[in-house]
């Protein structure tokens, strides 16, 4: 874990300085692949986090059965 988050703050300062300093156009081709995958993993986990929250309300929301609880005992 230690390792990604120092290669990707490597990646990211050496961008940066990249960018101040000269040579833009490689660093956006760089930049534009990472950035688009970032987005889809951060979109992806929203979605999947989204589903989760509806499931787990559609869950909750069941009317209540006195049949199914006078069977029950």
């Amino acid at each position: 874990m230690k390792l990604v988050l120092d290669t990707r703050f490597t990646f990211i300062a050496g961008s940066a300085v990249g960018l101040l300093f000269g040579n833009s156009l490689s660093v956006a081709i760089i930049m534009v692949p990472y950035v688009l995958l970032l987005v889809l993993l951060y979109a992806g986990a929203a979605f999947l986090g989204w589903q989760a929250w509806r499931d787990t309300l559609a869950s909750h929301n069941q009317p209540f059965n006195m049949d199914a609880l006078k069977r029950a005992g």
